[in-house]
């Protein structure tokens, strides 16, 4: 009889890592239900001291998971080019839209046009963009939670408190895992 291993699950530190100077950090995240088919966009911007410069929940028209995360970072890219954030890090837990930026026919059709315009924007900024686990991306995942229960556009420039535990911990350097 064939001796066979338990499989032995690992666990991976995940830690949220501010961004250099003069840059601001956006964590994304999209939330679908397929009950209710509700979509938002959970967004925050962070500076190189890990300080929230905004952040906010916000209500889309999406029919999956895939369009609202493409949807959000079309939104994000928008907001930091209303601010004056040239210098911009995306991180999203989505890898499929972090190819997307590498190979835009993986979105949607119907997005295809605005995914393009904004690829065409970012040309004139400092684009970064990264992928983070979803343990390590809690704040947006709370933000675009909280959208689920409270429809509408929701803008904070002060930390909200549906993020306060997240966003605690990221600032203080402290881990998140990931069991794998």
């Amino acid at each position: 009889m064939p001796c066979r291993g338990r499989r032995v699950d690992q666990l991976v530190e995940v830690r949220w890592i501010p961004p250099s100077t003069c840059w601001i950090k956006c964590n994304t995240d999209g939330a679908f239900s397929t009950f209710s088919s509700l979509a938002t966009c959970g967004i925050i911007f962070r500076d190189s001291r890990a300080n929230m410069v905004g952040c906010l929940a916000e209500s889309v028209v999406a029919k999956s998971a895939l369009e609202v995360e493409v949807l959000v970072v079309i939104q994000a890219v928008q907001i930091a080019q209303d601010h004056g954030w040239m210098s911009l890090w995306i991180e999203t837990d989505s890898l499929l839209v972090i190819r997307a930026f590498s190979y835009p026919s993986l979105v949607p059709c119907f997005l295809y046009v605005q995914w393009l315009n904004m690829l065409f924007h970012v040309r004139q900024m400092r684009l970064r963009f990264s992928h983070i686990f979803r343990e390590g991306n809690g704040c947006a995942d709370s933000l675009a939670g909280f959208g689920l229960r409270h429809i509408g556009y929701h803008w904070w420039s002060s930390v909200p408190s549906c993020i306060m535990t997240a966003y605690s911990r990221d600032r203080g350097g402290l881990p998140h895992f990931r069991v794998s």
